[in-house]
């Protein structure tokens, strides 16, 4: 079981986020059903089912507790302006119900416009999550990079240049409905490497949308795939890959970052 590290408050029915356009502070987020608000420290995302969390990027559960006293103020605001755009509901009963979020991987939905039906979230999650209460965490994540790498080599054979790979690697997130990916580069400004970084955005990942803030990236199979597909391109094995944003970490969006590493 994985620590949780957000607060969840039930508004009990859909807000139907077209009508929060206009509500002061809170503005969509692309690629996903939600939307998203800061208070201070603390981020607020409003799915459009009437949930609502709050947690704090890159911390635990005590800085969160710390400050919701203060920032429960605007989220009482929030709740009442989401009330005003005509969605009934006791926003005082909301805010005092709300509690740490319990981490059920079955009843967390994905977060998913364009993939969401067309493939078994239940299923893939019961398959990647359920281990976690009977085996260490590392190597659950090593198995699951490594299935990914087993796939990502395959998709290098036979291509021709970085295009061509990067293409193939979008291709078979969209084409196994695993995410739906953009591929950018950088510049290596640690100067330790001639080759530019390569950026992997992916939205609705079949792993981590709509996931709960765990503090920890989940989307070890994807992070495996770009790194396998390199590895077998470039014939290096000092290759890396960091998923830098995820669900997880209270982003609405996943990134992982390939970086050829000093031998």
């Amino acid at each position: 079981m994985m620590d949780v590290h957000c607060y969840q408050y039930l508004i009990g029915k859909d807000v139907g986020l077209e009508k929060l356009d206009g509500v002061p502070g809170l503005t969509k987020v692309d690629g996903a059903k939600v939307m998203q608000a800061q208070f201070g420290s603390v981020t607020v995302l409003v799915f459009e089912t009437g949930e609502v969390r709050a947690f704090i990027r890159s911390s635990g559960i005590e800085k969160l507790k710390n400050a919701l006293p203060a920032a429960g103020v605007k989220i009482m605001g929030l709740l009442q302006a989401i009330k005003a755009k005509g969605v009934e509901f006791d926003e005082n009963a909301v805010l005092a119900a709300g509690k740490p979020m319990a981490f059920d991987y079955l009843a967390v939905k994905g977060v998913r416009p364009e993939l969401e039906e067309v493939v078994n979230l239940d299923a893939l999650r019961e398959l990647v999550y359920a281990p976690y209460s009977i085996m260490p965490e590392f190597q659950l994540e090593r198995n699951a990079v490594q299935g990914g790498e087993n796939e990502g080599r395959k998709l290098a054979q036979g291509k021709q240049d970085k295009e061509e790979l990067n293409s193939a690697i979008v291709k078979y997130l969209r084409d196994e409905k695993l995410g739906i990916g953009k591929v950018g580069s950088k510049a290596d400004e640690s100067g330790q490497s001639q080759y530019e970084i390569q950026v992997f955005t992916v939205h609705e990942s079949a792993f981590a949308a709509g996931m709960p803030v765990v503090n920890k990236a989940l989307c070890n199979f994807i992070r495996g795939v770009v790194r396998g597909a390199y590895v077998a391109f470039m014939e290096l094995e000092n290759i890396e890959v960091k998923e830098s944003h995820c669900w997880g970490l209270g982003d609405t969006y996943c990134e992982f970052e390939m970086r050829v590493t000093p031998m």
